[in-house]
């Protein structure tokens, strides 16, 4: 994981944890969805979520998100995060 400089802490840091939120509510979304939460661009959501799955592989946990198409054949990609029993992980 790389060193934030305090000038993108306080812009990537934010966009995290409002995608982080998102994912953690259990719903299907897309990256334009999480992108327009946070107010970051699809790329920059795309980012956080990455960032969220090797914070958790870095501890030697699952991966936290779960991600499906949102129709077969379809190059659009739906994410939440995963759930184990009744409690989301996070």
């Amino acid at each position: 994981m790389t060193t934030l400089e305090p000038i993108d802490q306080q812009r990537i840091i934010p966009q995290r944890e409002f995608v982080a939120y998102a994912l953690s509510k259990g719903e299907w979304q897309t990256l334009r969805q999480l992108a327009d939460y946070a107010r970051c661009s699809e790329a920059g959501a795309s980012a956080r979520i990455r960032e969220i799955r090797a914070r958790a592989k870095a501890k030697s946990e699952p991966d936290p998100i779960e991600k499906k198409r949102q129709s077969p054949g379809s190059g659009v990609w739906l994410y939440r995060m995963a759930v184990k029993g009744q409690r989301r992980l996070f």
